[in-house]
């Protein structure tokens, strides 16, 4: 009788550890999954991964190299969180191909490593508008800076020790479309948040990440420390000047703009720009293709080619926002002469540019297909917003961009909320006629 009791108490306990090994266990696969995902982007290594039974896997020291680089990417940690059901109920095979509802990346204390310097280089060339629209201040940097700073003026802007912090986050609606947030944090420097609404090119189960179809973006700058650290670097190349540097920035967008499109910007956006390079400045933005985009191509574009080919709003406060028009250009205060050469030069440096992303497209990634799986929803019924109260949210408006943040009151028509950045926060109000849905983030 013992022995039989003995054998059903090792049942029991087996039974009941079973659950927790297989959570663990599709906890490291589904982890696994989103690395040899992210491998198409470059190679990628880390020290372990641990797993806790909120849905939180953290991957120790990743370092990344991205493909044509030398030099690579090293962080203290990436935090993937999903829903635990959804990493408990699904088979090994299912989570090797399977997305959850609702999904949640952070790498953090990202610095680039001693490699090389070809990437840290990038970020002046090409890559830095992804971080920050609006080519943040490089026009006018030197004499002759237009759309990226200078080399030695760089230099002094960017250390090569800065430290870097990365958030993705997206969620499926019920029309299939996903609404995701990617925010980048320079530590001490700046926050930008890109947002935007997804359709997939596919269906509504399954998604092909780069395949993704983008209408309109929403973007959020908040800047502690870049723009002083910029103003006085520019400014030491006219003598210590701010007010020489502002001017000659004024002078180059004016002259790349009349060059590049017989355009140039109104004095109202002007002021605009002008505000923009002061400290400590925060601003929205709305970018709207006039059709449909592949989420690649916009990763591929150019900010030039970029705006070039969105319709610009910028928000005056909160929640208003006027379009960025362009005004046409007054030749009796222009030089003909050096705008026909500007013309020609600039031709010739679009036919250089095209030439070279003909080269580039045979390194195009391969689309890869996931499924979405179901999960519990995390919206929060509009009548009752005060529900969610201490907890992080995101909020979509009617008109603005979205906003994540911690829920802190729903009083006198207005919902608060505090938006909580790696070396920053802002504190927000959105009108409650405005809100069009509220979701809790993981």
């Amino acid at each position: 009788m013992k022995k039989y009791i003995l054998i059903f108490i090792a049942v029991v306990i087996l039974l009941s550890i079973y659950p927790i090994w297989r959570y663990f266990s599709n906890a490291k696969i589904f982890a696994n999954t989103v690395l040899n995902y992210a491998s198409n982007l470059g190679q990628w290594t880390n020290s372990g991964i641990s797993t806790s039974l909120n849905g939180k896997i953290t991957i120790r020291n990743p370092v990344f190299t991205p493909n044509e680089y030398s030099q690579g990417m090293q962080a203290e940690s990436m935090v993937i969180t999903a829903q635990p059901m959804f990493l408990l109920k699904n088979s090994k095979s299912d989570l090797q191909d399977m997305l959850p509802e609702n999904l949640t990346v952070a790498i953090n204390g990202i610095q680039l490593n001693d490699n090389s310097d070809d990437l840290f280089h990038s970020l002046r060339q090409s890559a830095l508008w992804k971080l920050q629209v609006g080519f943040a201040g490089s026009f006018g940097c030197s004499k002759d800076s237009t759309t990226e700073f200078d080399e030695k003026s760089w230099n002094q802007i960017i250390s090569t020790n800065q430290v870097y912090n990365f958030d993705l986050y997206y969620s499926r609606q019920n029309n299939g479309s996903i609404d995701t947030d990617i925010t980048l944090d320079a530590e001490n420097m700046f926050t930008s948040t890109w947002s935007g609404n997804l359709k997939s090119g596919f269906n509504d189960k399954q998604i092909v990440i780069r395949d993704l179809l983008v209408d309109k973006l929403y973007y959020y700058y908040l800047d502690y420390g870049f723009n002083k650290v910029k103003n006085d670097a520019c400014a030491a190349n006219y003598k210590g000047s701010y007010a020489a540097y502002r001017s000659k920035a004024e002078n180059n967008i004016q002259e790349y703009l009349r060059t590049s499109y017989l355009k140039e910007l109104p004095k109202e956006f002007m002021l605009w720009f002008h505000k923009s390079l002061q400290s400590d400045v925060e601003y929205n933005a709305i970018f709207e293709f006039a059709e449909r985009q592949y989420l690649n191509k916009f990763f591929d574009m150019t900010q030039v080619d970029f705006l070039s080919q969105v319709k610009t709003e910028i928000g005056t406060t909160e929640n208003d926002y006027m379009l960025v028009e362009l005004a046409e250009v007054d030749y009796t205060k222009v030089d003909t002469e050096r705008l026909k050469q500007e013309l020609e030069q600039r031709e010739e440096q679009k036919r250089q540019e095209e030439l070279k992303r003909l080269a580039e497209e045979e390194n195009k990634m391969k689309p890869i297909v996931h499924t979405i799986g179901g999960a519990k929803s995390t919206k929060v019924p509009l009548n009752n917003i005060a529900s969610a109260i201490g907890k992080r949210v995101r909020i979509k408006t009617w008109r603005g961009r979205p906003v994540i943040g911690y829920l802190l009151s729903v009083e006198n028509n207005l919902v608060e909320l505090e938006s909580i950045f790696r070396t920053g926060r802002a504190r927000i109000s959105v009108p409650l006629d405005k809100v069009s849905s509220v979701e809790i983030v993981p």
